[in-house]
């Protein structure tokens, strides 16, 4: 019992790092977008 929560517990930190990861990236790929607009708009 005690083992099944240690391995739950790391794969939802494992999760919760890769969702980190995947929202970086995406800011990252919206503040590119609002920049290529601005230079469209030029």
């Amino acid at each position: 019992m005690v083992a099944s929560s240690v391995v739950l517990a790391a794969e939802l930190h494992a999760a919760a790092n890769e969702q980190q990861q995947q929202t970086e990236s995406l800011r990252r790929l919206f503040v590119y977008q609002i920049l290529a607009g601005v230079q469209q708009q030029q």
